[in-house]
């Protein structure tokens, strides 16, 4: 679904561009935004499709499985003494 968010954390930073959703920096501005989305199927579709996007290329199996697995290895390196 469309991200409707403030402008807390690493909303904008996930939001991007916009195309998956709508930083909101007051209630109204989030029922409007809310409204406007809703009352749009195409740019519903839209952006829930690129949120999806989104999620799984930033939080996938596959991105996630990447990050911890260098976690792992920097912490062998610093473990055996080996240079980063």
């Amino acid at each position: 679904v469309p991200v409707i968010a403030s402008d807390a954390g690493h909303f904008r930073t996930f939001l991007g561009d916009g195309a998956a959703g709508i930083i909101a920096d007051t209630p109204g501005e989030a029922a409007d935004a809310m409204v406007a989305i809703m009352g749009d199927t195409a740019r519903f579709a839209a952006m829930a499709a690129a949120a999806r996007a989104r999620c799984e290329g930033q939080f996938g199996i596959a991105r996630e499985a990447q990050a911890i697995a260098a976690v792992y290895d920097a912490l062998w390196k610093e473990g055996t003494g080996q240079q980063k």
